[in-house]
């Protein structure tokens, strides 16, 4: 049997694709396998950030540990994915010689049929699979059955970002907004639910933007309040959330579905000053953010909140 080792760099999204490319490799007969130079593999995944300088740098180190580990295991292949990759593949063909494929964000359902191309070309050249990110409207479902050594499962329910941040990098790496189907997101609940896993966790870039980018006209609140009648699943765990995304549709339906929800919630700060919050383009205040954090607490007078602060 072939086998698959993948490694995930950066955020709880980039997490669950993980998950879903190592399904996918599953279902076409491979058997995952740790990320690790004793255990040799017949494809080495890196599943890339590109969030910081420093982040680029580790997924370049990284890279080069599966090249090292391919060199012990003449015909195996290492896969470059993700959004480092989205953004440099040119430097990572250029300063990384032996990575053989190069896939962008929206390739990642097609790793599986890269692999098998490249390998039936014979040819040793690299392959690079970098499509137009910006282009891309409609949310692409990768299903998986669980999560690898976790008892909690993410569900990925969105993708991209339309906002502007002056730091950030994901809109270029991601693309625009698009939202899961809210029949495909609850089905796909149900079925984590089945396999035992009674946590679920809500991940996107902007999970508070739900419904954007699909037909469904739905929303983030809509969605709780399905996910909170799945059978089987008892907890569900909500990702980073914008201030300006703690609606009073979203808190109503926090309130009916508050038996279920996590008492923990990641509410993006980044200042405390409103100058720097203007010349960020985040678009609320600091003023604002705490009465988002209020009204959670009004809720949850329990809750734990999490913020990240940009020093």
């Amino acid at each position: 049997m072939r086998r698959v080792a993948l490694v995930t760099l950066g955020c709880k999204l980039n997490q669950a694709d993980t998950e879903a490319i190592r399904f996918a490799f599953e279902r076409a007969g491979y058997e995952s396998v740790p990320f690790s130079k004793d255990i040799a593999a017949d494809v080495y995944i890196v599943n890339t950030c590109s969030v910081t300088g420093s982040t680029d740098h580790q997924c370049r180190q990284i890279l080069r540990r599966a090249v090292a580990m391919k060199s012990g295991n003449p015909g195996s292949v290492v896969v470059a994915t993700g959004c480092y990759s989205q953004v440099n593949p040119e430097e990572i063909e250029s300063i990384i010689p032996g990575v053989d494929i190069i896939s962008g964000t929206l390739e990642k359902d097609r790793i599986p049929e890269l692999v098998d191309e490249f390998i039936k070309r014979k040819t040793g050249v690299p392959r690079r699979a970098v499509g137009d990110v910006s282009k891309q409207t409609e949310f692409r479902v990768m299903e998986i059955e669980g999560m690898e050594g976790r008892d909690r499962a993410f569900l990925r329910i969105q993708e991209g970002c339309d906002r502007r941040c002056s730091y950030c990098i994901v809109p270029i790496a991601r693309g625009k907004e698009r939202s899961a189907p809210m029949d495909a997101a609850v089905g796909m609940a149900a079925r984590l639910a089945a396999n035992g896993y009674e946590e679920i966790a809500l991940t996107g870039v902007h999970i508070g933007r739900y419904g954007r980018g699909s037909d469904d006209n739905k929303t983030l609140a809509d969605l709780l309040s399905a996910l909170h009648g799945v059978d089987g699943v008892r907890r569900i765990r909500l990702g980073s959330i914008d201030p300006g995304e703690i609606s009073p549709d979203f808190l109503s339906a926090l309130s009916n579905c508050r038996d279920k929800i996590c008492g923990h919630f990641h509410v993006s700060m980044q200042s405390g000053d409103d100058s720097i919050l203007r010349m960020m383009r985040r678009g609320y205040t600091s003023d604002e953010f705490r009465r988002a954090v209020e009204a959670l607490r009004e809720i949850f007078p329990d809750a734990a909140i999490g913020a990240d602060v940009i020093v």
